[in-house]
């Protein structure tokens, strides 16, 4: 596993660390293309280059990227002031953001214009539902099926889906084509999701089911761990953590795609290593070592990183994820009347059940960009790029910070700790 320190000083891992501190990070610019009328239609790609001190530098050309004129702006629902810049790239005036980011951190690069014209919607709605019980173990869930069954049943029902175009991967025989939650079978439906995407495609991605972690090889991670997602033959055949999730269903999605994710499992904040966090108060905040994408992905996880997930049978009649229940259930609610909800109305909505509700775990918003919490929450509503980097954009290396966990799922292994070969074994998900 990475991470090893092979001298008894550590004075190696040092040397190598204040190497990847020096190295100037490869990066894609987005350089946005106007049109007469001064909207965006579009964006150039540049290679560039970050430098240690944060700057960065296109490859051709030589020179930096102008520094940012930066204002105060109020915002929307979010509360508070933000920074904001009015430089584009090659130095032009550009159009306000929409309000609503919160306080992020002052970024390297002024963002693109917003509010260009999303592309034409093309009808295609393609949804991957996992849902993981481990009938006949030690581990065994009672909730994860009932999870899958019932966001089925809102996309097929309110939001009007087709049947053919929805996958279901479960272990109780049930799924659309047989299949059972194996690793090789969660990777194909993964692919089989984003397969051929084009702008205007629409998807819908759920897992449910026990979460672990395991260490990070590369560091980027802030706790230097890895979330990773257990299918149904994970003794036999592995984990499969954020990265891989994230290179199949997140990092391919071309601009103009959209993917609406739901993760209730253990340790799920950041399961497919999106690069913005929402934090109600505090607004967006980006990674250290963020990976930036073209798509417009939206995560809604079951609870941060440090966090389990909890069974909301006791208040739901049936035993299922709190969290994937709450979804479930406000969408039915506002939906079917004909209303919509923001994205800051959502989340406060989420929170007030799940605290009415009696649970401590806290349901996180992670998304590809950041975006003003005033747009409508809308499952084919997509928003246009806004990320100037492509690709990832390292700042710091973070060493493991595992965290000691037991019981029935790390007894089934016997191995009576909860941490072995760099595995970290999360709690019950009930």
């Amino acid at each position: 596993m990475g991470g090893c320190i092979s001298d008894l000083d550590g004075t190696n891992e040092r040397r190598r660390y204040q190497r990847q501190q020096n190295q100037q990070q490869e990066v894609m610019l987005l350089q946005p293309v106007v049109d007469q009328n001064g909207n965006v239609i579009g964006h150039n790609q540049i290679p560039g280059r970050m430098t240690p001190d944060g700057q960065v530098v296109p490859l051709s050309g030589g020179g930096q990227i102008p520094q940012m004129q930066s204002q105060q702006v109020p915002m929307s629902s979010a509360g508070g002031q933000q920074q904001h810049s009015n430089i584009s790239p090659q130095g032009q005036p550009m159009q306000q953001r929409p309000s609503g980011y919160g306080n992020m951190p002052n970024y390297q690069q002024p963002f693109p214009q917003g509010g260009h014209a999303p592309p034409p919607l093309t009808g295609r709605q393609k949804a991957l539902l996992i849902g993981i019980n481990y009938r006949g173990t030690r581990a065994e869930l009672k909730g994860c099926i009932n999870d899958v069954q019932n966001v089925y049943r809102l996309l097929t029902e309110t939001f009007r889906w087709k049947t053919d175009q929805i996958r279901v991967l479960t272990d109780d025989g049930r799924g659309t084509f047989g299949e059972h939650p194996t690793k090789r079978n969660i990777l194909s439906g993964l692919h089989w999701l984003t397969q051929d995407c084009k702008p205007g495609d629409v998807l819908f991605l759920l897992y449910s089911g026990h979460g672990a972690q395991q260490e990070d090889p590369h560091g980027y991670e802030e706790d230097g761990m890895n979330e990773t997602i257990l299918p149904c033959d994970f003794q036999r055949a592995g984990q499969i953590s954020d990265d891989q999730m994230a290179d199949i269903v997140v990092r391919p999605l071309p601009e103009g795609a959209r993917l609406t994710c739901l993760m209730d499992s253990c340790h799920s904040g950041t399961g497919l290593d999106l690069p913005w966090t929402w934090t109600p108060g505090r607004g967006w905040r980006e990674d250290t070592n963020p990976f930036h994408s073209r798509g417009d992905v939206q995560m809604f996880s079951g609870c941060e990183d440090s966090q389990t997930s909890s069974d909301g049978g006791s208040y739901y009649g049936q035993r299922a994820g709190a969290m994937t229940t709450a979804f479930c259930e406000t969408m039915r609610n506002f939906y079917s009347r004909g209303n919509a909800l923001t994205y800051d109305e959502l989340l406060r909505e989420l929170h007030r059940q799940m605290r009415q509700r009696g649970f401590s775990q806290r349901p996180q918003l992670t998304s590809s960009q950041a975006f003003g919490m005033d747009r409508m929450f809308i499952l084919d509503s997509v928003t246009m790029n806004t990320n100037t980097v492509y690709g990832r954009v390292f700042r710091r290396k973070f060493p493991p910070r595992p965290r000691q966990m037991d019981g029935p799922l790390a007894d089934m292994l016997g191995i009576g700790a909860g941490v072995v070969g760099g595995l970290i074994l999360a709690d019950l998900l009930f």
